[in-house]
């Protein structure tokens, strides 16, 4: 079953959760789904749209139900960002008022999820908006935000939430995750560096389109170093620098000396952005 929340891999809770109110019967007209980017958030509102209108509630595939939402019949996604291209701060409140209402009626399923994407990016008048919407749902009608920042949405909106947060993969769901979208067998080495991505599939895809981009496995390190603080952390950039240092020697043997030298660098306490520039500046002069 292609569209069953069974198969989202890494998200026991958060699959469980979803999976009672699916038990229950009593479907709330709003979820926030919240998690770093990458982690399934997406992927589960989907299957979750299919389960809910499926005869079985497990998105067989094989109900008519399950056919029609393979056309789009009870599924839609609202991505905020759209909003903040090219227009002015009212017109992005009406557009969205009248997308939001433009679902607020019938629908031939029983159930019709709008997921929110992005939902984070809206102000305070979008937020208004959606929040009368799921006061006053529509029969049948569902709202799924998806977020990486819970707390950039107003306590109110919150509280009239089922809350289900998506945590980080682990490196097992990652390696999985990769060969099936990339439909062939990640190498030793690939498997190593994606330890880098931090539970993301999206970062891990990237790490591993890095084939031609040397200067890019740098950005990389001081990405997932900086994610929490804008405070260098040596000692955590130097622990990662360990753990992938000899499967990126491997895959980009080039680089060897450079990386050695930036190794031994952190290791006497080096400044790190100081020390980063001398990295970028000797792999770039490597082709």
């Amino acid at each position: 079953m292609k569209n069953s929340l069974n198969d989202i891999l890494g998200q026991k809770r958060a699959v469980r959760l979803l999976k009672s109110v699916l038990d229950s019967g009593r479907v709330p007209p709003a979820f926030i789904f919240y998690g770093q980017d990458g982690v399934g958030k997406m992927t589960s509102a989907k299957r979750f749209a299919f389960s809910l209108s499926c005869q079985t509630k497990t998105g067989c595939g094989i109900c008519e139900a399950c056919k029609a939402n393979e056309f789009g019949e009870g599924f839609r996604v609202i991505d905020i960002s759209d909003y903040f291209e090219n227009s002015v701060e009212k017109n992005k409140v009406s557009a969205f008022r009248k997308e939001l209402n433009t679902h607020s009626h019938a629908h031939d399923l029983n159930y019709f999820v709008v997921s929110i994407d992005n939902s984070d990016l809206m102000n305070e008048s979008m937020q208004a908006s959606l929040l009368k919407s799921i006061e006053e749902p529509a029969n049948g009608v569902c709202y799924i935000l998806i977020t990486k920042s819970i707390d950039a949405l107003n306590a109110t909106l919150r509280s009239r939430s089922v809350l289900v947060r998506f945590s980080p993969l682990n490196i097992d769901s990652l390696i999985i995750l990769s060969e099936k979208i990339l439909t062939r067998t990640l190498t030793y080495n690939e498997k190593e560096l994606i330890k880098l991505a931090e539970g993301s599939i999206s970062r891990a895809l990237e790490i591993l389109s890095m084939e031609n981009s040397p200067l890019a496995w740098i950005d990389e390190l001081l990405k997932s170093s900086s994610k929490r603080s804008h405070k260098w952390d040596r000692l955590s950039l130097q622990k990662k620098m360990e753990e992938s240092m000899p499967a990126i020697i491997s895959s980009r043997k080039k680089w060897k000396e450079s990386l050695i030298n930036f190794d031994r660098a952190l290791s006497e306490k080096a400044y790190i952005p100081l020390a980063l520039e001398v990295l970028k500046r000797r792999i770039s002069s490597i082709r």
